[in-house]
């Protein structure tokens, strides 16, 4: 019983880093910091055919012989941001029950 809820928390936090987003993230800021900045670039609509008048973008790049293509920091960053706040959470609640099943003592 241990191993399994240990092994499930150990899942959960493989998932977090198993994100395609995730992984755009991992580069973008592997190579900012590492190479060099991958500057953002603002974008102003004057058509109106967008919803937002401006947009922020990553520009492509190339990251340990990956391409990453352009995106909207906005939509990318609230979509990565999102999908592992709930996850941390989860991993967060099994932690906590697999220290509670382990050490009698634990108060979470």
């Amino acid at each position: 019983m241990e191993i399994s809820d240990a092994n499930s928390l150990r899942l959960k936090l493989i998932e977090i880093t198993n994100g395609v987003n995730f992984h755009h993230l991992s580069a973008l800021a592997n190579h900012s910091k590492h190479r060099s900045i991958i500057f953002p670039s603002m974008n102003e609509d004057w058509t109106g055919l967008r919803a937002e008048r401006h947009s922020v973008m990553f520009s492509a790049f190339e990251y340990d012989g990956t391409s990453f293509m352009q995106v909207s920091a906005k939509e990318f960053l609230v979509e990565e941001s999102d999908r592992c706040f709930k996850l941390v959470i989860q991993a967060g609640h099994m932690l906590n029950d697999v220290l509670r099943h382990r050490l009698p003592e634990y108060k979470a």
